[in-house]
């Protein structure tokens, strides 16, 4: 049943890296760069994944039980940290990408990070504007337009 889920998730995630690789083919050459090195970067360690599981799967030994004590701590703090980027990629569609990746730095450090507000302030803007700059000024490359945005228009 472990090795269903856990090729299951691996199979997923190759789906949804494969999605993003085949959209970005629609972008400028420049805008798809990145999507298609992180996407591919993806895939490949997606299909390493999925063989290390089922060569496991083949040689089936004792799983020590310190691990297996620690395997429902490990799937929580997984699946916050899913919850997180997905409430990141929600910010970004639904608002915008500058606001949304500030607020999500910011509220990921106070969070999770347990940082002083202060410190998150100062990283969340210091990473916004240097994003900003990057794209915005160096690259030139749009930000995409959020469903608000639409609605504005």
């Amino acid at each position: 049943m472990r090795l269903l889920k856990s090729l299951a998730f691996e199979i997923s995630a190759l789906l949804v890296f494969a999605f993003v690789i085949i959209s970005a083919q629609a972008w400028p050459v420049r805008a798809r760069w990145f999507p298609s090195f992180v996407a591919g970067a993806g895939v490949l360690f997606t299909f390493a994944q999925i063989l290390f599981v089922l060569r496991r799967r083949a040689r089936p030994g004792k799983e020590a039980p310190e691990l297996a004590a620690e395997r429902p701590a490990t799937f929580r703090q997984a699946f916050r940290l899913y919850c997180w980027i997905f409430a990141l990629f929600l910010g970004i569609w639904v608002g915008s990408f500058p606001i949304s990746l500030f607020l999500f730095v910011f509220l990921y450090l106070m969070f999770w990070g347990r940082e002083k507000w202060l410190f998150c302030l100062v990283y969340s803007g210091a990473l916004s504007l240097f994003i900003w700059i990057i794209f915005d000024y160096i690259v030139h490359i749009p930000w995409p337009d959020s469903l608000i945005q639409r609605w504005l228009m």
